[in-house]
């Protein structure tokens, strides 16, 4: 199942503290870019236990050019847009890419944001995902596009999602799913 999901991540000047937990992918196809250069490869490598693609840039280009950069690198059907903040274990992964295989018109399934919910075998269509963190279909975020490079950090996920509810595509959260 993972063989058909590359994760993909935007660095700028995170703490090291945050990119550890980054380790439970293991295991994923991970495409890192890292803005500013703000860690070399080889500090990345020592924290990282696992092989990864990396891409840096010498200035910070924007979140929404990253982005795109990175999903321009993705091979995999579907990848996982998520931050360096945010923590989703392998099981959590696994039932948003269940979701989104299931109907053809999603293209983007997102976790449970709330960690004193229960976990509920339920799967609710939304007209705004929290873009954080998700697993997407690549061949579907290609036609519609990611991120507005106008956007450099704000608002991006705001557009993102007013073009998707206006595009026939749907976007789902999967309430078992925990991020």
């Amino acid at each position: 199942m993972f063989n058909q999901l590359t994760v993909i991540i935007t660095l700028f000047k995170t703490p090291k503290d945050r990119l550890i937990k980054l380790n439970e992918l293991k295991g994923i196809k991970i495409i890192i870019f890292n803005q500013e250069n703000s860690h070399n490869f080889n500090e990345l490598k020592k924290i990282f236990k696992f092989k990864f693609k990396h891409i840096s840039s010498k200035k910070n280009i924007g979140f929404s050019k990253a982005t795109n950069i990175l999903i321009s690198k993705v091979k995999t059907k579907y990848f996982l847009f998520t931050q360096a903040d945010i923590s989703i274990n392998k099981k959590s992964i696994k039932y948003l890419l269940t979701e989104i295989k299931k109907n053809k018109k999603i293209i983007f399934a997102g976790p449970n944001f709330k960690s004193n919910s229960k976990l509920i075998d339920k799967v609710i269509e939304k007209k705004y995902l929290n873009a954080a963190c998700m697993v997407c279909d690549t061949k579907k975020v290609n036609k519609l596009k990611f991120f507005d490079e106008d956007y450099f950090l704000y608002w991006n996920d705001e557009d993102l999602m007013e073009r998707v509810n206006q595009s026939p595509y749907k976007m789902v959260q999967v309430l078992k799913a925990k991020a």
